[in-house]
């Protein structure tokens, strides 16, 4: 993730980490959520939310 800062990134991983929705922790660090980046996210965690 070379496009976010350490800080959204430390940000959105600890969000994840503790289990927050996929598409809430995106959007929390990013103006627009990269779609692909959100699809690969919730493939690779069997989000359903």
């Amino acid at each position: 993730m070379g496009f976010l800062d350490d800080e959204k990134k430390q940000r959105l991983k600890d969000q994840l980490a503790s289990g927050a929705c996929v598409t809430d922790a995106l959007e929390s660090v990013f103006d627009k959520v990269p779609l692909i980046l959100m699809r690969n996210l919730m493939r690779d965690f069997k989000s359903d939310c």
